[in-house]
């Protein structure tokens, strides 16, 4: 006769917790509850467990693709299955002793691999330069991603977990809980931290724009057409306008770290050979944007003929950014370079990663807008960018986290003096209030109106004479 049920349960110290590397552990522990036959009877009256227990804790990963094909006739499945790694550890081997009802908890600690590890069956993966094939990559971090589209729909993502299972020798009860997936919880991981140093060194990129510009307010003020004549002259002869030829030069970043700010550098080099303007003119920057896409390429295990591939494209909510100074133009005085700051950061995307059947990386897309001699140019450029873990800091990686803040960036002079004119302004300026605006009459329906019309509102026909209404 059976002593009754024992229910299990994994539990994690800390589940919304991205581990960072091999060198932050895993910790938890193994619940155990006990209810024997007749549990929901008086608890007084049943007898407690004792017994031998074994119990066994896995923890493993996986990468996995699923693309599924359609013509509308016929429909195919590929699949492709990367175990990453796969480690088994006895938590307890030893008497066991609960009182009906009672929970006992089992401790344990798990620590990730440095690398991906060799299985028994590792799949059908061809060499591609795309891919990381061959077992000893790094570990990839948690990732969940896919797309649908008009013949083919993808689904992948990359897990690690922890089942459990126990037994106690000799003793005939029944044991619950550990093969349901609800009881399998899901650990967060992510590449480990990099040091703090690599802020002092970034890796940067450049690109560079040139800007042309040939109008009338590159001309003196006395020597702007100002008639009828003269501006029509003008705009269809436009080469007798003076030439003012310039190049932006920005950096940007190469390296993204998670829960830092993102900073870009715009500088101005004058294409003196160029041109012919008598001044230069005051070049500022109105905005610059910055969006973060993210690139997967997701391949099944080698089929017959090929290995199906697949492939979506993800767009990142847009990061805001602030100019530092922004009523100040470039000029000698910024050794002619403006600097922009992000306000938020990239958190919980994933950082860039290759494995055996997921590749996911990031690009950079940046628009911004330069107002020179009354005109607005408005440039653009996608730059490959890579986004890496954050960095080691002492702070810890949550799902549920939200963006890390920025520093604040101090205020200019002529930013204060500005902010300090606008928000005097502002405050003589009369409130407007419902009371002191005018008091209107609602005006007249249209019966009433039509009623109210007299011989003299009557409209005159061709001939001077009363119309009808």
């Amino acid at each position: 006769m059976s002593a009754g049920s024992v229910w299990g349960k994994i539990v994690l110290d800390n589940p919304a917790k991205y581990h960072c590397g091999p060198n932050d552990p895993v910790t938890g522990h193994v619940a155990l509850t006990y209810r024997p036959r007749g549990y929901h009877r008086d608890v007084a009256d049943l007898q407690s467990l004792f017994g031998p227990l074994i119990i066994y804790v896995t923890f493993y990963g996986r990468a996995k693709t699923k693309i599924h094909k359609s013509n509308g006739n016929t429909s195919s499945t590929y699949r492709g299955r990367a175990p990453l790694f796969e480690q088994r550890i006895k938590i307890h081997e030893g008497p066991y002793s609960s009182k009906p009802g009672e929970c006992v908890e089992f401790p344990f600690a798990f620590n990730f691999p440095e690398a991906t590890q060799p299985m028994p069956n590792p799949g059908d993966f061809r060499p591609d330069r795309r891919f990381h094939e061959e077992h000893g990559g790094p570990l990839p971090p948690t990732f969940t991603g896919g797309g649908i589209g008009f013949t083919k729909s993808t689904k992948a993502f990359v897990e690690y977990r922890l089942t459990a299972t126990a037994n106690m020798p000799g003793i005939d009860v029944d044991i619950h809980g550990f093969g349901r997936d609800d009881h399998s919880p899901e650990v967060l991981y992510e590449q480990p931290r990099l040091p703090l140093s690599r802020l002092q060194s970034p890796e940067a990129q450049q690109f560079c724009n040139s800007i042309i510009l040939q109008n009338e307010n590159l001309l003196p003020e006395s020597d702007r057409p100002t008639g009828f004549r003269q501006k029509t002259k003008f705009l269809f002869s436009s080469e007798q306008y003076p030439t003012y030829v310039f190049d932006i030069m920005v950096t940007a970043p190469s390296d993204i770290y998670m829960g830092q700010p993102l900073t870009f550098e715009l500088s101005v080099h004058p294409n003196f050979n160029r041109c012919n303007a008598p001044l230069p003119p005051e070049i500022r920057l109105r905005w610059l944007r910055v969006e973060l896409r993210g690139e997967t390429e997701f391949r099944a295990e080698y089929g017959l003929l090929s290995a199906p591939e697949s492939s979506t494209t993800e767009r990142i909510p847009p990061l805001a950014t602030m100019i530092l100074d922004p009523e100040v133009p470039f000029c000698k005085a910024n050794d002619h370079t403006k600097t922009v700051r992000t306000r938020d950061t990239v958190v919980n995307i994933g950082s860039s990663f290759t494995t055996y059947n997921i590749s996911r990386q990031y690009t950079l897309r940046i628009e911004y807008c330069i107002f020179a001699a009354g005109k607005e140019n408005h440039c653009k450029k996608v730059l490959p960018v890579r986004v890496l873990s954050p960095l080691d800091d002492g702070t810890t990686m949550l799902r549920t986290q939200p963006g890390a803040p920025v520093p604040q960036v101090a205020e200019s002079s002529s930013s204060a003096a500005a902010r300090m004119s606008r928000e005097s302004e502002n405050a003589a300026a009369p409130q407007i209030t419902a009371e002191t605006l005018p008091h209107y009459e609602q005006p007249p329906g249209y019966d009433q109106a039509l009623e109210s019309r007299t011989e003299n509102d009557l409209p005159v026909d061709s001939k001077g004479g009363k119309g009808k209404a």
